[in-house]
């Protein structure tokens, strides 16, 4: 089956699943480090952090799941085994060695930005003046558009 036209160059297509899936690989990265501090909670606020940490992991693995089907619709291979990520995560390895509420709230905070800030200069630092070119590109991949090319068609209604 032959991808849709999406109005995008050869080379700018290469571009953005490339970018995607950097983003891909932090993405599923952080979202494990939240499972690993998940896991390793202690301390008197563990049962709230617990529940809030479950909340965003869904959020986050929402919006990676988003990043991987705009790679595919780019006729690109979303990159999410472990062993890629490993490989292409941005971020630095998640401690091991602590357990404390606070110390786990402070390590992810780091790696949210950290995603945040990779996330921004993906779409800044474009050279030769592509920056705004590239950045709506992202914008009209990573958001969620009510139609378009880029959204997936419904499959059609069964009838019993």
């Amino acid at each position: 089956m032959k991808t849709p036209d999406i109005g995008l160059k050869s080379n700018t297509k290469t571009t953005m699943v490339g970018l995607c899936n950097a983003r891909l690989a932090d993405a599923i990265d952080l979202s494990l480090d939240i499972k690993q501090a998940h896991w390793n909670l202690k301390g008197p606020t563990f049962i709230a952090v617990h529940e809030l940490l479950d909340m965003l992991r869904a959020h986050l693995d929402t919006n990676a799941d988003t990043v991987a089907e705009r790679v595919a619709q780019l006729d690109g291979v979303a990159m999410g085994t472990v062993q890629a990520v490993g490989e292409a995560s941005a971020l630095s390895p998640y401690p091991t060695d602590i357990h404390k509420v606070a110390d786990h709230v402070g390590a992810l905070v780091e790696r949210f930005a950290a995603l945040s800030k990779s996330v921004r200069e993906a779409i800044d630092t474009r050279p030769g003046g592509r920056r705004r070119r590239h950045r709506r590109h992202l914008h009209r991949l990573l958001a969620r558009p009510r139609q378009g090319p880029l959204v997936p068609q419904k499959p059609p209604r069964m009838r019993p």
